[in-house]
């Protein structure tokens, strides 16, 4: 026998909460633009390029506090407002994301080719090195510490630490004497990390 609801029991309505026609439009709108911005997330992060280039511009965006309830814990987006101008903004930085060159990895990867040889040029070496440091760029480490150290400071430390087999520790002694002071501990374990993956 099915149960009588509750007398007095009623479920607000969204006319009932002011919520407008255009605003249910707009809502489902940006609903459909947040599906396919996740189903562009999920893809990237199976191809290890997730949080970087323009998803990382869009996370980053997303990530003030006027926003950041639009990005669930995993970084996916999240509509849950009828907010017009939150919605707006939404919109416009999704549509952004979806028409970016890299939001897929075909467009990813041909920036990465064009990157490489640009590198190879500025910096004089050969395309697999060019492509080794492009990664060096592209790690979370490196970002620690690129605004004080130039990419081609970083490439000749590396170079010559392969080259004379130093340690860790001379690796960062001459990192202090010939390019920067290391101002904390973050710094610090930024360059150990770089050490262990790349010399």
């Amino acid at each position: 026998m099915a149960k009588k609801r509750k007398k007095g029991f009623h479920r607000s309505s969204l006319k009932d909460r002011g919520i407008t026609k255009e605003q249910k439009a707009l809502r489902n709108e940006v609903n459909k633009l947040a599906k396919r911005v996740n189903e562009s997330f999920n893809t990237l992060r199976s191809a290890g390029y997730f949080n970087m280039y323009s998803s990382k511009q869009l996370i980053d965006k997303l990530s003030i506090s006027k926003l950041e309830n639009f990005l669930s814990r995993k970084n996916d987006i999240i509509v849950h407002t009828y907010d017009v101008d939150k919605l707006n903004i939404l919109k416009d930085l999704l549509n952004k994301f979806i028409k970016s060159k890299s939001s897929t990895i075909k467009g990813i990867n041909n920036i990465r080719r064009e990157q490489t040889i640009e590198l190879g040029l500025t910096l004089d070496i050969e395309p697999e090195e060019s492509s080794r440091l492009l990664e060096i760029f592209e790690d979370e480490n490196y970002t620690t510490i690129q605004n004080v150290v130039p990419p081609s400071d970083i490439w000749a430390l590396i170079v010559e630490a392969k080259e004379h087999n130093y340690t860790k520790d001379k690796f960062i002694d001459l990192f202090e004497k010939n390019i920067s002071s290391i101002p904390d501990d973050n710094f610090r374990q930024a360059l150990q990390s770089i050490y262990d993956k790349y010399v």
